[in-house]
């Protein structure tokens, strides 16, 4: 994955439309840096670390090749922006992932703990 860092610093590549671009890839994504916030139907992806350049080319890259409607957000000390999925985007961008969300990480999309589903996936 030397397409994300720059030396020490992680990046966003030019190139993202061309590797952020299957359901898989998406799933795999919000399983690492994602989170639901199912009682306001959203979620969101911490994209604190890719800066404004970084941010507006994930935006372009979920528009062009998922149709999700995003805006970017700062974070509430307003220094750091990160990616909410909601309104009209939410449901579709969770029929999206689904399907390949892993049982241990399905408390990212479920209204549960991560203990409830790591127990749940043990039976």
């Amino acid at each position: 994955m030397k397409a994300f860092y720059k030396g020490k610093t992680k990046i966003i590549p030019r190139n993202i439309n061309d590797i952020l671009k299957s359901n898989l890839s998406l799933a795999v994504w919000f399983m690492d840096d994602g989170n639901g916030y199912l009682k306001n139907n959203a979620y969101r992806l911490s994209t604190y670390a890719f800066g404004l350049d970084g941010n507006l080319l994930l935006q372009e890259c979920l528009s062009s090749n998922f149709g999700l409607k995003i805006n970017l957000i700062r974070d509430s000390k307003g220094f750091q922006l990160y990616i909410p999925i909601g309104n009209g985007s939410a449901s579709k961008f969770r029929s999206l992932i689904d399907p390949y969300i892993l049982p241990t990480m399905r408390y990212k999309i479920e209204n549960r703990s991560p203990v409830e589903t790591h127990i749940e996936g043990t039976r």
